[in-house]
């Protein structure tokens, strides 16, 4: 692989390969480094009340992903993080707009290689936020102040949260993306595959 001329440093992913965050490609995207590392990644973070396990990125994508008119766009809302990015808190994230910039930049990668819109509907950012206050209700001890406003009316779903470990959210995000896809290889694998234009 031509490394030259590429933008910034790069990240070893879980497979080994590398990863440019400031230059992402499609062809660089793998959904086993995105289920690996989204399992590891904590929200919140970490500041839930989880006893010995940590509540992770890829078990909340995939109830925003279930939740969603667009389960695709949903199990991939938050693949950025699992790129050098991690789960930065949004009351941080909103006065930082270069970390707005490169991870929608890595989204259009991961959108691409997975053939899905480069914007996310709105949809999925509203169960996004859904999830989150589930997250709240569930998993965090009683707030001494309200989030945001207008997050406070939102109606949320009766289902309980159950953390899973790493591992077992790491094979539940694999899985689901599979049915999702209905295919038995990765859809990254197959765009590597096709000819250049």
């Amino acid at each position: 692989m031509n490394t030259e001329n590429r933008i910034g440093d790069w990240i070893q992913t879980y497979s080994g390969k590398q990863f440019w965050p400031l230059d992402p490609r499609p062809e660089e995207v793998f959904v086993e480094d995105i289920a690996h590392s989204l399992s590891r990644i904590s929200r919140f973070g970490g500041h839930n009340k989880d006893g010995e396990l940590g509540y992770s990125v890829a078990q909340h994508s995939v109830l925003v992903s279930r939740y969603s008119k667009h389960p695709k766009q949903g199990l991939f809302h938050d693949a950025p993080e699992a790129y050098g990015l991690g789960d930065i808190l949004r009351p941080l994230k909103i006065h930082i707009p270069i970390i707005t910039e490169i991870e929608q930049r890595i989204y259009g990668a991961v959108a691409s290689c997975f053939r899905l819109p480069e914007q996310l509907d709105a949809d999925v950012k509203h169960w996004d936020s859904v999830v989150m206050m589930m997250e709240r209700r569930d998993l965090m001890g009683t707030p001494p102040a309200p989030w945001w406003p207008d997050l406070e009316t939102l109606e949320l779903p009766p289902e309980k949260i159950v953390i899973l470990s790493p591992r077992q959210a790491e094979e539940q995000f694999l899985t689901h993306y599979y049915k999702l896809f209905s295919t038995i290889y990765n859809l990254g694998d197959w765009y590597r595959r096709q000819p250049s234009s």
